[in-house]
């Protein structure tokens, strides 16, 4: 990726992250808070990242929300609308389908892990 790339990338992740509770996130929004044409946006974020904005944003959503599963308590419905998911039920159909894992169960594994890792740092001391 080159500076100036780099840089847009970052201005759109940066735009992106502190509107991710946004259930209405648009593409124009983005495109318009970066000054540049949606097609220019398009074609920018196609060119770097191999995606759509609506990918790009979904994928962002769906980081965040692997995050806040594996590390946090916080219930599931409340996890969704912290991402921008109005829905609870349908973000827990996007989160199986971007892990592979229901959220629960995603949070019961990374659980696992966490206690089998924290088994065997006991065991080497």
């Amino acid at each position: 990726i080159i500076d100036e790339d780099k840089e847009t990338m970052d201005r759109i992740l940066k735009y992106v992250e502190e509107h991710l509770d946004n259930t209405d996130l648009k593409v124009d929004d983005l495109a318009h808070s970066l000054n540049i044409g949606r097609s220019a946006l398009y074609a920018r974020i196609k060119r770097i990242a191999d995606m759509t904005p609506n990918d790009f944003i979904r994928h962002v959503r769906m980081q965040r929300a692997e995050d806040l599963v594996a590390e946090s308590r916080l219930p599931m419905a409340q996890i969704a609308y912290k991402v921008g998911f109005a829905d609870p039920k349908y973000f827990g159909k996007c989160f199986k389908k971007h892990t592979g894992m229901s959220p629960s169960e995603f949070r019961q594994y990374h659980a696992e892990k966490a206690a089998a890792a924290e088994n065997e740092a006991e065991t080497e001391a």
